[in-house]
């Protein structure tokens, strides 16, 4: 187990839930997130009911930008039109690859990926946590992973922005569910023409639908995140009477009259079997960068707030969560399990730098290096790295001589046989280039390498 940067647990995450009304725009903006936060971390145990007031109704927003075609480069905002004529807002900046795609969770739009929500949510934490040491110094998610790739995050259809207005995408008929909505993630994609294979970073019911994007088109992802993600498993640590409960009072929730359009509703347990059937039929590959972070502060629940009989108490939501946690991380061998000791569900605004670090770490192990073979026409060494792992990454070797050939391939240290894989191995370029394929284990410890020999004709 892990804390902040530490590795081994695992993850799991509930539905969140849209915020107040917007007549209570004199708030402060710490207070908004604070109940905000609360609210959405309640909605998970069917509580919201008996705290939140509903949000409210606002102008739909119009959306300018470039083509499809602009999501490819630079900085790009619009709404994008997929098969059937609905149009989802997509916005998208900086460069390289993979494309990171950041999924947000039930009630958030793109803009929790961004800088305004990072400072409101850090504001409210030390009134909940005292003694919590915030703000967290750094970029927000989505300016922070610019820096390193291609980054894109959308708006869900029925979800809300942070200042309460609805959803820059068209809405849809609810309730929806992870495979609808990975479908229309999957429509978005290739309408905008985005390259793959992407890295998903999915957040609580957003991570559900990253995860059931890996298993239902899993040559399309490189890698995946999840921040304090749902899980079917949730469901499989409570009593049947205790999840009934739950998912009535949380439909009940997000039912709010008088809101158009209306608000996101996420059928759960339709889209905890479909996960459950796409898992079984493609279980994600062995050696498929995942990372998990699970949120470190515990459900506080208001002393005052009534109980609904027959509902779990905090202690156990918060032991069964983490217990999901960790069967969400075993599912992948050596996924990276970090707890997130400064935040609560919303790992993203509260420790962003923990997300930018993930997807840092998941890119080192896909992206292609080459180095050069140190030496002389007769012979000459190449190291190549193992550190972190890595999964189908494409090496380079640059030959001193086109008569050198292969002889050895050796760990630098004994433990890491076993732990590491070649595959596609070739000279080409007339004998100037080796190329290779390569695997590793995640878990592979710092200054870990391979030593690759050549001599002249040895490999012929």
């Amino acid at each position: 187990m892990v804390s902040d940067y530490e590795a081994d647990a695992k993850n799991g995450a509930e539905p969140e839930r849209p915020s107040e009304r917007a007549s209570e725009d004199g708030r402060a903006p710490h207070e908004h997130a604070c109940r905000r936060r609360l609210g959405w971390t309640l909605a998970v145990a069917g509580l919201l009911g008996l705290f939140a007031a509903p949000a409210g109704a606002a102008d739909p927003v119009r959306v300018t930008g470039g083509g499809a075609a602009g999501a490819q480069h630079g900085n790009f905002a619009g709404r994008v039109e997929i098969p059937g004529g609905r149009k989802i807002y997509l916005e998208c900046r900086g460069s390289g690859g993979p494309t990171v795609i950041l999924v947000s969770g039930h009630g958030n739009a793109a803009d929790i990926w961004g800088e305004e929500a990072r400072i409101q949510y850090q504001q409210g934490l030390p009134e909940q946590y005292p003694g919590l040491q915030l703000p967290v110094r750094g970029p927000a998610v989505m300016r922070g992973v610019a820096r390193l790739t291609r980054v894109c995050a959308y708006d869900r259809p029925n979800n809300r922005l942070l200042d309460d207005r609805p959803s820059r995408s068209d809405p849809v008929a609810q309730p929806v569910t992870a495979g609808s909505s990975a479908a229309d993630l999957h429509a978005l994609l290739r309408a905008a023409r985005v390259p793959g294979p992407y890295l998903l970073v999915g957040h609580s019911f957003g991570g559900l639908i990253a995860r059931l994007y890996a298993s239902t088109y899993p040559r399309q992802v490189a890698g995946l995140v999840s921040v304090d993600a749902s899980t079917e498993f949730f469901r499989d640590l409570l009593t049947p009477e205790q999840y009934a409960l739950q998912e009535q009072l949380s439909i009940e929730l997000d039912s709010v009259p008088g809101i158009d359009p209306p608000l996101e509703i996420a059928d759960l347990s339709a889209s905890f079997d479909q996960m459950i059937r796409a898992k079984a039929a493609r279980p994600l590959r062995p050696t498929l960068p995942m990372v998990v972070l699970t949120r470190g502060l515990p459900l506080v629940l208001p002393p005052d707030l009534p109980m609904p009989p027959g509902l779990p108490d905090a202690d156990t939501l918060n032991r069964v969560w983490r217990t999901a946690q960790d069967w969400l991380a075993a599912l992948v061998p050596y996924a990276r399990h970090v707890i997130a000791r400064k935040s609560e569900h919303y790992i993203q605004t509260e420790q962003p730098e923990l997300v930018i670090d993930s997807v840092r770490r998941e890119l080192r192990m896909v992206r292609p290096v080459t180095v050069r073979c140190r030496g002389g026409g007769d012979s000459c060494r190449a190291r190549v790295s193992l550190a972190g792992g890595a999964s189908d990454k494409r090496g380079t070797i640059e030959l001193s001589d086109t008569d050198l050939g292969l002889t050895s391939v050796r760990p630098n240290r004994r433990s890491l046989r076993g732990a590491y894989g070649l595959f596609d191995q070739r000279l080409r370029r007339g004998g100037s280039e080796y190329a290779f394929g390569l695997n590793a284990v995640q878990s592979t410890p710092a200054r870990s390498y391979l030593v690759f020999t050549f001599r002249a004709d040895g490999g012929r």
